[in-house]
């Protein structure tokens, strides 16, 4: 570990047992994904063939089309305003990528480390006479945590998505500005695939990575993959990821044999996570350069400052906080709206800052958590009782998960759709929605 790590650790380590207890109980999010396709461990360029564009917007073999009359984009852009809570326009494609990061040697394997990456995409209109998505354990999960889970007779519940595995990508109506995803304390990638969905749906090409270490799966195998040394060790990996995620987006983006080629608009760049990857979303805002908006959901933020986030990384950095007021896992108060009230003060701001609150939302109505059956499994796999902590934004006194779900991806989309689309028309979407008592929205301009 270099010195910089090394501080960053001993910043961190006196508040980890405080983490201990606020992230065990974030095993639960996803399933697992079918058998995915791309890039394998190996970090090579998605196999494949020059290309050029169809009728349909997507790839066939030969030389580039001539375009004889203009392209009209059905994203929401400097010229047009769509709802961003409903459905975008475009059918989605979602894909795998199995990389590893030659510049980091894992800990325990002592080899490069690994790095799955999920992507989703607009793709050809086509794509939708396909067979929709869904992750399933038995297909996504490394073989340590397949055999645990026969042993265990262990039964998760796929999650399905409104994706296409693998679909030809649109690319004329390209390129899609990117939004960087980042998961939950025990997450996995795809644990909010409500949102990345979405996001796709309106023009995004959205990328999210498995933070080894810290996911789902190293909960299964390992009960102490929550201790105060691997929180710690989280905390300084994370941003790493998501730096290692983007520019392998970026090379492929310069690779004419890769799917993504010429996909992806790399000046505008979004930054979103729930929880321990809401964190990781301010945090990025200190080392990767060029992204413009951060949306951190239900963020445990009181450590941020320790990390090495000071306020000239973030005072021009548009951020919109979203949070749930009845949150048993991170208050409210203390490390959602708290960041909020710090982040509008004249040392930290220059830019907009928006506040989203679901009134009755709990932790886990910032992912797919509700969907899921997860509860039954935690004694058999040596979680202990956590079943109060797996209700945190799924019981009955909550905002119905589907309305949260709603309420997020309007909010969230509608301040992608202005930063990074251009739609200046959209912000007629950044207000308080009407009669909805279930969210309370605020907004300081930049000074």
């Amino acid at each position: 570990m270099n010195e910089h790590s090394r501080r960053w650790q001993n910043r961190w380590l006196p508040w980890a047992g405080l983490w201990l207890a606020l992230f065990v109980a974030v095993f639960a999010f996803g399933a697992c994904g079918n058998n995915p396709s791309g890039d394998e461990s190996t970090g090579n360029a998605d196999a494949g063939t020059e290309v050029s564009t169809n009728n349909d917007g997507g790839t066939t073999e030969g030389t580039s089309a001539v375009e004889t009359e203009p392209v009209q984009i059905r994203a929401s852009g400097p010229d047009k305003v769509l709802d961003p809570g409903k459905e975008g326009p475009y059918a989605v494609g979602v894909t795998t990528l199995r990389l590893t990061d030659p510049d980091r040697i894992d800990e325990k394997t002592k080899k490069p480390r690994e790095m799955v990456i999920e992507v989703w995409y607009p793709a050809v209109d086509s794509a939708k006479g396909g067979t929709t998505d869904e992750y399933v354990v038995k297909n996504d999960a490394p073989q340590a945590v397949k055999d645990k889970i026969e042993q265990l007779n262990i039964n998760i519940p796929s999650l399905k998505q409104n994706a296409y595995r693998d679909a030809d990508p649109l690319r004329t109506e390209g390129p899609y500005p990117i939004i960087l995803f980042s998961h939950g304390s025990g997450g996995i990638r795809f644990q909010s695939i409500f949102q990345t969905v979405h996001l796709a749906s309106h023009g995004y090409v959205v990328v999210s990575v498995d933070h080894t270490g810290n996911t789902l799966y190293d909960l299964f195998l390992d009960n102490q993959a929550q201790s105060t040394k691997n929180l710690a060790q989280a905390a300084i990996y994370r941003p790493q990821d998501v730096k290692f995620m983007l520019e392998a987006m970026k090379k492929r983006n310069d690779d004419s044999s890769s799917r993504f080629h010429k996909l992806l608009n790399t000046k505008e760049i979004g930054v979103t996570g729930h929880s321990f990857g809401g964190m990781t979303s301010i945090l990025v805002l200190a080392q990767i350069e060029g992204i413009k908006v951060s949306i951190p959901q239900a963020p445990h933020t009181s450590l941020v400052a320790a990390l090495g986030v000071e306020p000239h990384h973030i005072r021009d950095k548009i951020i919109m906080v979203h949070a749930a007021k009845k949150d048993e896992t991170l208050k409210y108060q203390a490390e959602q709206k708290g960041f909020y009230d710090r982040a509008i003060t004249k040392e930290f701001n220059r830019a907009d800052r928006y506040l989203v609150t679901l009134e009755r939302g709990g932790h886990f109505s910032y992912s797919n958590i509700c969907d899921l059956d997860l509860k039954k499994y935690a004694a058999r796999l040596g979680f202990g009782n956590v079943e109060n902590i797996l209700n945190d934004g799924c019981a009955d006194h909550n905002t119905p998960i589907q309305e949260a779900h709603r309420i997020i991806n309007h909010y969230a989309t509608a301040l992608f759709n202005v930063v990074l689309r251009g739609s200046v028309g959209t912000k007629k979407y950044l207000v308080q929605m009407d009669g909805n008592t279930e969210v309370t929205y605020e907004h300081t301009p930049a000074p």
